[in-house]
């Protein structure tokens, strides 16, 4: 209990803070690029609103966060603004090619909602996916982060009319001044990837197998202690725990002794005992406790004798 205790505390702690870091990276990245307050509003409104819709119907639910669902926040904010973006940027090069801010705008939404619209949906099927896991913390987090990123472009589809449009009154859109650099380096891709594609698909193939081979090795780490650093309170204290006491982290292992009085027979203590040194050698086992430590220690006490 109060290493899930600490997890959910440290978890709720860092949502917070990483939600509010994204807002500000985001509205940040928006007023560099389009150096508009205007322009700002809207990937950090439609952020602001996927997260708070989607939390909002995650607690009606009935639902707690945990390690897991404690992401969702994080993850909406890094693939809710996707839409968004694209939006303005199309909104802004329509405006700079000349044409009025109605122009711009049908320009805009005839251009980007589909291609959007199969962003979201393909991006919510793969975290859909996740909900046919029995693990219910991870079906969870599936479920409310398809549903986060549908809201999302619901959201933007929405807010980017009305914003843009005010957004447009005022001093002239102005283009990228990086914008001619950043198409050159896109060009020279596209012109390469068109040359070779059959050395860029062996790349691929080959970048696939070792990934692949890579994900082959990797270990799922199971012990909660080991998600925080060293440094942490609660990790001094479960060490400390695990040091001196029983252990911050059981299994119990029920034994029938077969009888009322059978779980005192010497037999069945020795293997106990047994049983307990060969699982305190399993790696992460820090000791074993059972009822054949205690009447050992309490003949121990009465005899004198260790044996």
């Amino acid at each position: 209990p109060v290493l899930a205790e600490g997890i959910e505390t440290y978890s709720n702690r860092d949502q917070r803070l990483f939600s509010l870091l994204m807002v500000l990276l985001i509205a940040g990245f928006s007023l560099a690029v389009f150096r508009r307050l205007s322009a700002m509003l809207l990937p950090v409104l439609v952020l602001t609103a996927a997260v708070g819709w989607t939390m909002s119907l995650f607690v009606w639910r009935g639902h707690e966060t945990n390690w897991v669902t404690s992401t969702i926040a994080p993850v909406l904010s890094l693939v809710s603004v996707t839409c968004a973006i694209h939006f303005l940027f199309r909104f802004r090069t329509a405006l700079v090619a000349g044409m009025s801010r109605q122009q711009s705008l049908v320009n805009m939404l005839k251009a980007i909602v589909a291609p959007c619209f199969f962003t979201a949906f393909t991006t919510a099927v793969g975290f859909a996916s996740l909900a046919v896991s029995p693990v219910r913390p991870v079906s969870t987090f599936g479920i409310f982060a398809a549903l986060g990123v549908l809201l999302a472009f619901v959201a933007t589809l929405f807010l980017a009319p009305f914003l843009l449009s005010a957004a447009a009154r005022g001093r002239p859109w102005a283009a990228s001044p990086h914008a001619p650099q950043v198409d050159s380096i896109l060009g020279r891709i596209d012109a390469a990837v068109k040359k070779r594609p059959a050395l860029v698909v062996a790349i691929s193939l080959v970048a696939t197998l070792g990934l692949a081979a890579g994900a082959a090795r990797i270990d799922v780490e199971t012990n909660v202690v080991k998600y925080f650093k060293g440094d942490v309170p609660l990790v001094k204290d479960a060490l400390h725990i695990d040091r001196v006491h029983g252990g911050s982290a059981f299994l119990d292992i029920v034994i029938d002794a077969g009888s009322r009085d059978g779980a005192f027979e010497p037999a069945l203590l020795n293997a106990v005992l047994q049983l307990q040194e060969r699982l305190a050698s399993v790696q992460g086992v820090s000791r074993g406790v059972s009822l054949a430590d205690l009447v050992c220690e309490l003949h121990t006490a009465f005899t004198g004798d260790d044996n």
